[in-house]
């Protein structure tokens, strides 16, 4: 059975040139270029196919493969201040997790926002300093 958007991903053309914009809603069109995490990380790719059941796509190394459409995130391309943003804020829940339930010397234990400061002021933040 072909569904409307099986229809319309077969009948779009991608490409260099009338690249669709995606917002981020709904799912991205054929000749998108988005971010897809299937298990851990997100990856740039570019969309070949998308149907109810299946996606292709065309990583920005030139790899062609197929996943099931329900397994995979899709996000907009991230710009280089969300990057940044994200990785922050990934190394603040890291340092959170390492320090989450110890106890200060007074007995007290440590809140997240103290643990948020001594890692910036220890400089385990990216792009982040107190001055």
């Amino acid at each position: 059975m072909t569904t409307d958007i099986d229809i319309l991903s077969l009948a779009s053309k991608g490409g260099a040139s009338n690249q669709p914009i995606w917002d981020g809603e709904g799912m991205p069109p054929v000749g998108c270029e988005c971010e897809i995490k299937r298990v851990a990380d997100w990856m740039p790719v570019t969309i070949k196919f998308i149907s109810d059941h299946h996606t292709v796509f065309t990583t920005f190394g030139g790899t062609e493969d197929c996943y099931q459409t329900y397994s995979l995130q899709f996000r907009p391309i991230q710009s280089e201040e969300d990057r940044k943003r994200d990785a922050a804020c990934d190394a603040m829940h890291k340092w959170w997790r390492d320090v989450a339930g110890q106890e200060r010397e007074d007995g007290s234990l440590i809140d997240i926002y103290s643990c948020i400061y001594d890692a910036i002021n220890a400089g385990k933040i990216p792009g982040i300093r107190i001055e």
